[in-house]
């Protein structure tokens, strides 16, 4: 293989927008070894119409859990730094958002080439990511540096794109059983791997990941000015504030509302819990397929559906 890698195959190219063009020798030898891994169908990518990814990250009801996402990973100083300093969530939310979930969704639902592809150009931006912390938060002195492509900041994201999808599609769709979350879990350390994150970094089982999970709140997001700051500005230019505000605090754990600067109380956490039940009993089989499911899902399950299906 030479040259620069093939466009997306699903009609448009979102990964143009990134102006990262991907050449075959740009790719790192790590991200060959997982392609030989864990690829079995190039047009399927790495995880399958079949995958938990599929079925967690297919629904709609995941938007609902984006806001808390990001604050979440920006909530560790470090990370919060890194955006404040180098990002442009806070002045253009939704165009930051849209190019987040296009490299997101290539990886997750395009085929090798696109995942592939998708995977390097986050790395690539990743690494012009580099400074030192303002000032004193928890662990973390004034002048520390850090860097995107630190193993142990890509961990920290890494862990909060397993947590959080699981806790949305609770919250809003049923519970998995046992067996799918730990199946989840490892297919999300596939996408981590691919992102940079070394494979012994991850704990051996979900339970484990669990008590890493814990462990990190409660060491590590602490309160930061610069994080603040990335939040309020993300949160006060994001449509409809009021209703981002409540989504954020309503899956937001309990030890980092504090820390960013979100308020909650008895009231809001009565108002999710009906809101929850309310999402959850309805009956699944009568919303329609492009009210359910994502409209990008709903092109790959198209593109990759078996004859006999």
């Amino acid at each position: 293989m030479e040259g620069e890698l093939a466009a997306y195959t699903d009609g448009d190219d979102p990964l143009s927008r990134f102006d990262v063009p991907v050449s075959v020798s740009d790719i790192p030898r790590d991200i060959f070894d997982i392609v030989q891994r864990e690829c079995d169908d190039p047009d399927e990518g790495f995880f399958g119409p079949d995958s938990v990814i599929s079925t967690v990250f297919g629904e709609r009801t995941l938007f609902l859990g984006v806001p808390t996402g990001i604050v979440l990973q920006i909530a560790h100083p470090k990370v919060g730094q890194g955006v404040g300093d180098h990002g442009t969530l806070s002045e253009h939310p939704i165009e930051r958002l849209h190019r987040t979930f296009d490299a997101f969704d290539a990886v997750l639902f395009g085929d090798v080439v696109s995942a592939v592809r998708a995977a390097v150009i986050v790395r690539t931006l990743h690494e012009r990511v580099r400074g030192t912390v303002d000032d004193d938060a928890g662990p973390f002195d004034a002048g520390e540096r850090y860097y995107a492509n630190d193993p142990d900041l890509l961990l920290w994201v890494a862990a909060t794109l397993v947590e959080l999808p699981l806790d949305t599609y609770e919250a809003y769709v049923g519970s998995l059983s046992p067996r799918k979350v730990e199946q989840f879990y490892e297919e999300m350390q596939v996408f981590g791997e691919l992102m940079g994150v070394p494979a012994d970094a991850f704990p051996d089982s979900y339970d484990e990941f669990e008590s890493y999970y814990r462990r990190t709140i409660e060491s590590e997001i602490v309160e930061s000015e610069a994080a603040k700051d990335v939040v309020e500005g993300f949160i006060d230019r994001a449509p409809a504030t009021p209703l981002v505000r409540y989504l954020t605090g309503s899956l937001l754990p309990p030890g980092v509302r504090e820390p960013v600067g979100m308020a909650w109380g008895p009231g809001r956490e009565r108002l999710h819990e009906v809101t929850s039940a309310c999402l959850r009993s309805l009956p699944r089989s009568l919303v329609p397929d492009r009210l359910q499911y994502r409209r990008r899902v709903r092109c790959y399950r198209e593109r990759v559906a078996r004859p006999d299906q």
